[in-house]
Parts: C-alpha cells; sequence; structure tokens
C-alpha cells in the first residue's frame, strides 16, 4: 500500500511530518530484518533515504521527515500502513506482529524521571534487603568516573572514559543507571550479590548490545571505588565482526559535573555530558600520565606465569 501525504499543520512549500517514535520503529524493523531489509544500507537503497538521515532518526530521536522522503520510507515497507507510521511504538509494534519486543524504556519516560520495567530474569542470590539496598545507594547515587582500555581500537591503547549516572533504588531492589557512551546510551541495573556488585546495561538506541560490569561492592561512604571486570563487544570499522570481549574497569564516585569540569580544567560552556566526556578523552589519552594511579587498576596484561591464568580485577 503506498502512502498518501498526511494532513499536516506545515506550509504547503515547507512538507515535513512529524511521526512519534520514529527512530524506535526504524530501528525495530531493521533489527527483526522486517521485509528482508536488515542494514541501513539496504533501506536507504529501497526507500531513497541516506544513511545519514536513517542515523538521526535512529540515534537523534528527531522525528521529523520530508514527505516525500516519508513516501519512500512506506515503499520500502509496502504491508505497513501508512496511518500505522503514525500510531505509539507499542500500536505499531502489535500491529506488524512484534508485540513482544519492548520500546526502549528511556525513550518511554521523561528523561529526569527515567523507569524501566523490571529485568525478565532474576537471581534468588540477590540481596532484596531493603535497609541494605537504601544504604548501598546512599553510597553510590550521583556520578562515577569509569576508566578502562578499549576493546574496539587496534592502532594503538587507548583508555576509555565514561561517566556513569546512579540515578534511584526502584521499588523492586534494583538501582538504575545511565552510561552515554559516543552516540548511544546504555540503561540498565545495578545489583548486589553478596559482596559484589553486578552492572547490567543495554544499549537503548540500536539495540544490539548489552554490557556487564562485576565488582567490589563499595564499603565506603567518601569516594568510593569500584575496581572490576567488563564484558562486551567489539566495535568499529576495524572489525568485520562484533567480538565478545573483556578488560578490567575501575569506578571513582565523584560529587559532581562541576567538579569534573574543574578537576580537567574544563570551561564552563554549558557542553552536555556527551561532549564533556569527548573533552576528558582526549586530555586523558595525549597524556596519560595523569592516570599513573589508575592505569594498575586496568592493565589487561596476564603475566605468562601467573596463577590462575586469568584476567582478574586488581581489588586493592
Amino acid at each position: 500500500m503506498r502512502c498518501a501525504l498526511s494532513k499536516q499543520r506545515f506550509k504547503m512549500n515547507d512538507p515535513i511530518i512529524e511521526l512519534i517514535d520514529l527512530g524506535e520503529k526504524i530501528s525495530l524493523l531493521l533489527n527483526h530484518g522486517f521485509n528482508q531489509i536488515k542494514k541501513a544500507t539496504k533501506l536507504a537503497e529501497k526507500s531513497g533515504l541516506n544513511e545519514s538521515e536513517i542515523s538521526r532518526f535512529r540515534n537523534r530521536r528527531d522525528n521529523r521527515i520530508n514527505s516525500n522522503k516519508f513516501n519512500g520510507l512506506c515503499n520500502a515497507y509496502p504491508q505497513i500502513p501508512e496511518q500505522l507510521w503514525h500510531q505509539p511504538f507499542e500500536i505499531f509494534a502489535q500491529e506488524i506482529g512484534l508485540s513482544s519486543f519492548q520500546k526502549p524504556a528511556l525513550a518511554m519516560l521523561p528523561t529526569n524521571q527515567p523507569q524501566i520495567p523490571l529485568m525478565g530474569i532474576d537471581f534468588q542470590s540477590r540481596i532484596k534487603d531493603r535497609e541494605f539496598l537504601e544504604r548501598r545507594f546512599e553510597i553510590m547515587k550521583g556520578y562515577w568516573e569509569i576508566f578502562s582500555y578499549s576493546i574496539s581500537v587496534r592502532k594503538k591503547p587507548y583508555i576509555i572514559y565514561n561517566i556513569l549516572e546512579i540515578k534511584k533504588l526502584n521499588e523492586n531492589g534494583y538501582i538504575e543507571c545511565l552510561m552515554p557512551y559516543g552516540d548511544f546510551n546504555y540503561y540498565g541495573y545495578c545489583f548486589f550479590v553478596s559482596n559484589t556488585t553486578y552492572f547490567i546495561l543495554e544499549e537503548i538506541n540500536l539495540l544490539n548490545e548489552i554490557l556487564f560490569f562485576a565488582t567490589n561492592s563499595p564499603e565506603r561512604n567518601i569516594n568510593p571505588i569500584l575496581n572490576g571486570i567488563m564484558i562486551g563487544l567489539t566495535g568499529g570499522s576495524s572489525e568485520l565482526i562484533a567480538i565478545p570481549s573483556a578488560a578490567k574497569i575501575s569506578l571513582h564516585h565523584i560529587e559532581s559535573l562541576n567538579f569534573i569540569k574543574e578537576k580537567y580544567k574544563l570551561t564552563n560552556d554549558g557542553s552536555s555530558i556527551k561532549e564533556i566526556i569527548k573533552k576528558i578523552r582526549l586530555i586523558l589519552n595525549s597524556d596519560t600520565t595523569q592516570l599513573n594511579d589508575i592505569l594498575p587498576l586496568i592493565d589487561n596484561h596476564v603475566p605468562q606465569d601467573a596463577i590462575p591464568f586469568a584476567l582478574r580485577a586488581k581489588l586493592f
């Protein structure tokens, strides 16, 4: 079914349509290979959109599309009625037979009060005592600097710097957290088993990766540090496929974003948190002597005579 132009509140010489959840809908279709279209390159070929436009819809949450481009998008998916594109994500997914797929939770709710549904699995060993969890949350809430070596950059050892925000303790006893990463966002949970802290973070733009952190538990109220192991996927143009990889990781609690700006001598120019992260990565990789205390904590070298012969977190 070809799409007719929708009624718009825009001028006729400015035919722009705003479609709710457009990027999430496109990601859903590509991730499931709907109409045998699995890659943005093929969607661009079928629809007349270019890859940068598709990326803008998916990664920047831009819901505005030129009416001619919208017609091309509909032509790439003739099974989807034009009016269905105007429906919320959940209705769209249900009508095309993918109702079990959930929209990324961060996009569903106000960014100042993010909530995510309870994960589909749970663990009997997870600590659920509310008083214990509230004490842990008081120690952990706010921002954490994350240091590790890149598992993707191949030319040289490259320091990855990120900022993790611990946002809230939800009613199910999980601590919710957000980590911006380049053009993407990872959102997920932190929970505790015995003396270990676990983080499970899902990439919520492309829905193509889950990160796992396993660290010690925060015991002190002032400037706590978490050291552990991260498991994720390699990425970048140098890799033909994503490869499961692991690296040591070190998380350091900080007072505020202003403290970070002062620490790295950044101007208070209203930069977003993602822009701040990019600036600090450049600073750290241009002079790694600033990290003399941290580099031993994230060194991934395993000596030949190490027993056990394994990558192990350096806790102390």
